[in-house]
């Protein structure tokens, strides 16, 4: 058993209550205490029923929403879905939505979240090319459009590179049963190129999205008749008294959905606090969010995103022994947890391989075996039946000599 300090056990550490104490705060308590116990044990449970109750519009079966911290839609129609495989987190100056991304059966649904939950800004982590990963909800050239159902109509105005890997489009997305005077907004995306789930990236390219994210999240849209304009989200929002969230998606919403996300916390945290709380945080999110930061290679790049956002602050010195040291660190530990994964992939493709060989050899065996049966099956029909006709053919040599023989002896006969 493990101690602590001095010689006493974790297990004595603990301070029990005594049974007569117990007893009688069971009997002077009454119902309320013992209800308010019952809730707070039941308080760190988590549902999963919403998410049970729409399976045709989740991407992956085992990819689960909790109840708790999803969110519900209003519907407009009577035909409108209120469920979206989305979650919100609290932040400072603005929610947080994950969010899986749209697939053709839940594109209407991803619209609706955007204009009810008035999202200015996207980070889209996923490949947009790709429409198995993400069905297109914007189009990638400035002047074209995209109408949905007969509902929503998003314009693409803008297209801006930043570097290799990001992208910036601005939209503009209208909303059809709109019955207020705004029926229009801006919309900004940014589309970070070549981040593979589970798999390294440049830190680099994160922490410059999330300042641009940031920076558009601090932009207020307001369109007037059509006519968009820009202001300040330290104005009144003439659409809520609540700063705007922004909304975050990879494939799933899950694995460089939670990275980013915990990033964008913690820098947050950095610039405000001068201080993090590292596993109140995921913890807090995970609570939320099912599968965040389930790989080892996810939290080593976290890791390595924040010691970038400390170093921007000026408390620690770029290139400093601590700093060099940190990355070091870090790096070492995540390449020994993604060799230790492609040692297992290894493993199990070789296994699979040996399997498929073993199969392989097997059926070709099989398959020489029959190939060989039915070449002995032809060779002995081949023969039978060139031994039938030989038989045949000789008859009948046999039967025309015999006929001109006959033949033969009676021209003979007639002549003596």
């Amino acid at each position: 058993m493990s101690k602590s300090r001095g010689d006493k056990t974790l297990q004595q550490e603990v301070h029990g209550d005594n049974l007569n104490d117990f007893v009688a705060c069971l009997s002077a308590g009454g119902r309320l205490k013992q209800h308010a116990e019952h809730d707070a044990v039941r308080k760190p449970e988590r549902q999963i029923n919403k998410f049970t109750r729409y399976p045709d519009k989740n991407r992956f079966f085992n990819a689960v929403l909790f109840s708790q911290g999803s969110i519900d839609l209003q519907p407009e129609i009577k035909e409108d879905c209120s469920y979206i495989n989305a979650s919100r987190l609290p932040c400072p100056g603005g929610a947080l939505i994950m969010a899986q991304a749209p697939m053709k059966e839940t594109i209407l649904e991803f619209y609706r979240l955007i204009w009810q939950q008035q999202i200015n800004t996207i980070v889209c982590l996923v490949n947009l090319e790709d429409r198995e990963q993400c069905y297109p909800y914007f189009e990638r050239k400035a002047g074209k459009k995209i109408t949905c159902r007969k509902r929503f109509r998003v314009r693409t105005v803008a297209v801006r590179t930043e570097g290799k890997h990001i992208i910036h489009y601005e939209l503009k997305i209208e909303n059809y049963l709109e019955k207020g005077n705004i029926t229009s907004r801006v919309l900004n995306v940014i589309s970070i190129l070549g981040w593979e789930p589970d798999s390294q990236f440049d830190v680099k390219v994160i922490v410059s999205a999330i300042h641009s994210a940031d920076a558009l999240k601090r932009i207020v849209p307001a369109a007037d008749n059509g006519k968009c304009n820009l202001r300040q989200a330290t104005f009144p929002n003439r659409y809520t008294t609540q700063p705007v969230p922004m909304l975050i998606h990879g494939c799933s919403g899950i694995r460089r959905t939670g990275v980013f996300a915990l990033a964008y916390l913690f820098s947050k945290q950095i610039l405000g606090k001068r201080q993090i709380n590292l596993l109140g945080m995921i913890e807090s999110v995970r609570m939320v969010r099912y599968g965040v930061l389930r790989q080892k290679n996810m939290f080593y790049l976290l890791l390595e995103c924040i010691v970038s956002l400390i170093t921007e602050t000026g408390l620690v010195k770029p290139g400093s022994d601590a700093h060099v040291h940190a990355v070091q660190v870090v790096k070492q530990c995540y390449k020994n947890s993604s060799g230790k994964s492609a040692k297992r992939k290894v493993k199990g493709a070789g296994k699979g391989t040996a399997e498929k060989l073993d199969t392989s050899q097997k059926s070709t065996k099989k398959n020489k075996n029959k190939q060989a049966d039915d070449d002995d099956e032809d060779n002995e029909d081949g023969t039978s039946t060139r031994n039938s006709t030989n038989t045949k053919a000789s008859k009948e040599t046999t039967g025309k000599d015999s006929g001109k023989s006959g033949k033969s002896i009676k021209k003979k006969k007639e002549k003596k």
